[in-house]
Formats: C-alpha cells, structure tokens, sequence
C-alpha cells in the first residue's frame, strides 16, 4: 500500500477551511491528495518496502507495480476543492482536442458534495431554451446570460462530461476526481487578478472548441455502500469501521478519506489524505471513516 502526501495550491477563491484537510493556509483552495502530474506530484511512501518516491516516477521506473504499462500515467487527479469565492466559468477539454496538444487523456470530473454553495447552486450547462440557437461566439460574448443553474446540497453526486460549461460557486467544499489532465479554459472571470496582482487571463478561443453545447453535468445517487461506474472511472462511497478492503482491479485504486479518521500500521490516514492499494491487494484499516474509493477504468487501452 502506498500513503500519499497532500499537496496544498492557494487560489484567489481559496479558504481558511481547508486547515481541516491539512492545509496550513487560510486561502488554500484545492487539497491535491492524488497526482502524479509535473507540477502536482504527490510523494508516495510504499509500507511495505519502505521507499519514498513520487508518484510520477514510481510510474515511470515501476509501471507494473501500479497495474499500468510503459509510458502511461497515473490516469486521475483527486483532490478536496474549497472555494470562498466563485471559481471561473470554465470548460475542460476533450480527448480528442487533449491528444492534439499531447496529453494522453481529455478531462471528464466528478463532484461529491461535502458542502454546498452558500446560493445552493452551480453555474453548469446552456439553458435548454437557448441550446438550438446558440452560436459558441454569442455564449464567449456572454457567458453569465446563458449559462444554466444546478441546485446543490450535501451529499450530491454530479458526473460533469469533458467540454460542459460550469463554475463552482463560494461557499462549496466539493470531493473531486478527475482525469489525469491538468488543464482549464475560462470563459469567463469578474475581471479578476491571480495572487500575484496580474489579470487572469480567459482561454476563449480553446474554450469554444471544446465547449459541447448540449452537456450538462448528470446527476446520480452515491449513498453509503454504494457505487457507480463513469466512463474513465468507477467510484465506490463507504463508511469504514475497521474495515478490511480488497482492491480486485488490476489497476492501483485511491481510497481517500473524507471525514474521520483511519490507521495502519500505527500510521494515521486524517480527514483529506488518500492512500493507494495496488492491484489485488488486501489491508485491514483500524478506526472510522468516511471514504471514496476511487479506480481508474482502463478505457484508453
């Protein structure tokens, strides 16, 4: 089994909630728990050899140790998204226009909510009413016009398909599992600075390439004990009590806690902290939590 270190980024939208996830900032806004990209690579610590390594080059020199061949990556991102402010309207790309910049993966993502927004909604999808005669020009032009509301509340599920307008609003605490690219397209921003003073720039033009008119995000019910599979991954939400779980995948899964607390080998596994069990391995956790079990579906094969 490996423990992952989180890694913390500030964000203009950040909040001081994230300390109960391990943050030591009060405008930390995402809690990276599992990455292996350039940039956001978590440190893994193996409890069985002992060795320290990050996950990007544990993928790299041991592919086979994590269910994965030569030259692939870890395939998700999954990270505790706090948000005291509204994120950008945004769109994620697709496979298809992914690889053309050479990436191996688009971005499809998933929310759990942990907290709802402080209005009760979302920022997702185009108005139906508008869908047939919208061009993406008039949407770039105005965004906040045509873009639709989703209600949220604790414990909501959302699967939001590669090329779907959203934004996140202030107030959220959301679980997130993405595809393993790091990349975003604003459309649109409240004329806002980044950290360092400088205008955020928007992505207009690769923002309406990928955008897909008629996606919104769908909602699906991920009660206690249940699961449910998307097309880059399945997930699985459980509350463990010393709890023995068997990974029967071939691939490395990500069980992350979202509340609680789990320990093995005298070794805490806190509120926003993940670890990783390798292909057909069995670990008895001792203590009570609440988690999300996340496993890579192997599409791209």
């Amino acid at each position: 089994m490996l423990f992952l270190q989180p890694i913390f980024k500030n964000r203009i939208w950040g909040t001081p909630r994230l300390k109960t996830y391990g943050s030591t900032s009060n405008c930390s806004g995402s809690v990276y728990t599992v990455s292996g990209l350039s940039g956001i690579n978590c440190l893994t610590f193996d409890t069985d050899s002992g060795v320290k390594s990050t996950l990007q080059d544990l993928t790299l020199i041991k592919p086979s140790y994590l269910g994965l061949q030569p030259g692939e990556e870890y395939p998700l991102i999954i990270d505790i998204l706090g948000a005291d402010e509204d994120l950008s309207v945004q769109v994620h790309p697709t496979t298809k226009f992914a690889r053309k910049k050479g990436y191996l993966y688009g971005k499809d993502e998933s929310w759990y909510i942990i907290n709802s927004s402080t209005c009760g909604y979302f920022l997702a999808g185009i108005k139906k009413e508008f869908q047939n005669t919208l061009d993406k020009e008039r949407i770039s032009r105005n965004t906040l016009k045509f873009i639709d509301r989703i209600k949220v509340k604790i414990g909501d599920y959302f699967y939001v398909p590669a090329g779907t307008i959203h934004a996140i609003k202030k107030g959220a605490l959301v679980y997130e599992v993405q595809q393993a690219t790091n990349i975003t397209y604003r459309f649109f921003d409240y004329n806002r600075n980044d950290l360092n003073g400088e205008k955020r720039q928007l992505n207009l033009k690769d923002a309406c390439t990928n955008l897909i008119i008629e996606n919104s995000p769908k909602k699906r019910c991920l009660k206690n004990s249940q699961s449910l599979t998307e097309r880059a991954y399945s997930l699985n939400h459980q509350y463990f009590n010393n709890a023995k779980y068997f990974n029967n995948a071939t691939i490395a899964c990500a069980i992350t806690v979202l509340s609680g607390q789990l320990s093995y080998n005298n070794m805490n596994i806190n509120q926003g902290q993940s670890v990783m069990l390798l292909p057909h391995e069995t670990v008895q956790f001792m203590g009570s939590a609440e988690v999300m079990i996340a496993t890579p579906n192997l599409y791209w094969r």
